[in-house]
């Protein structure tokens, strides 16, 4: 598989990230290069988040869906942090060896 190309589970999940994040937008009136200029990002990088083409990475993906109010997994914020602090304890039980990964992982989809 090229780095362009994604198993069709995780196409599934771009085409419905881009959709959920262009029907946002449109209902705002908002245009991709307004959006892009307000996150700081390329317009282009907006297309390719809306077609659910190209590799974006899944920061960005977020940022652009939190500016627009999406919540991804429906969570809030506030619920994002509990879990966030639930996992720290429970690495901080864990072995130091298990706490590491073994191999790098690339955070773009």
């Amino acid at each position: 598989m090229s780095s362009n190309e994604h198993s069709p589970l995780v196409s599934s999940a771009l085409e419905l990230f881009g959709n959920l994040i262009k029907v946002r937008r449109l209902e705002r009136g908002i245009t991709q290069k307004d959006l892009a200029r307000s996150l700081n990002i390329s317009a282009q990088t907006v297309r390719c988040i809306e077609t659910g083409q190209g590799n974006v990475k899944v920061g960005t993906v977020f940022e652009v869906a939190n500016h627009l109010g999406i919540n991804l997994f429906e969570l809030d914020e506030v619920s994002v942090h509990e879990m966030n602090e639930e996992l720290r304890d429970q690495l901080t039980v864990l072995p130091k060896k298990l706490r590491q990964p073994s191999k790098s992982v690339c955070v773009d989809f």
